[in-house]
């Protein structure tokens, strides 16, 4: 490619992940699979959210703007999806909690990390994940209803019952 393309995730693309790279806010798409992200690519992301973090949340009018809250959330959680898919855990666990602080009330970043912890049978975890998401938003009947799935889940004996991914609205 002769310029180099970005995107801004609006749904999740599962063929576009191979192709994917943290590029400050949104991600860059390249134009052949990536083996692997780079510990300096990694490296950099974190610090650009952290500092980027640390400038919102410092922002006079940042915490009652519920728009820029979710967007930045939404953001963040696009990249930890990318980390989730190359099995970086600890690098997704980050940025997803990162997205959560960014925005707690914004569905997304939590479904996604109570996912990504349910596959790894982190149990209590992906509960209490959702329990924090219906601590700031109790009106959530589709967070009601995966919490509820996941409890189940984690008092099978076997083990064998897999929740469902939700696909969570944004409220």
């Amino acid at each position: 490619a002769a310029h180099p393309f970005f995107v801004e995730e609006s749904y999740v693309l599962n063929w576009m992940y191979p192709y994917l790279e943290p590029a400050g806010l949104i991600l860059k798409l390249n134009s052949e699979p990536l083996p692997e992200l780079s510990p300096e690519t990694i490296a950099r992301d974190r610090q650009f959210w952290d500092e980027t973090e640390a400038r919102l949340v410092a922002m006079p009018g940042f915490a009652g703007n519920d728009d820029a809250r979710k967007m930045f959330s939404k953001l963040r959680a696009a990249i930890a999806g990318v980390y989730a898919y190359r099995k970086l855990d600890a690098d997704a666990e980050a940025a997803f909690r990162q997205a959560i602080r960014l925005c707690p009330s914004s569905p997304e970043a939590s479904f996604r990390l109570t996912q990504m912890l349910a596959d790894r049978k982190r149990m209590a975890e992906a509960v209490q994940t959702m329990e924090n998401l219906l601590a700031v938003d109790p009106a959530n009947e589709t967070a009601k209803d995966y919490l509820q799935q996941l409890k189940k889940q984690s008092q099978a004996p076997d083990g064998t019952s897999e929740p469902s991914s939700p696909q969570p609205l944004e409220s």
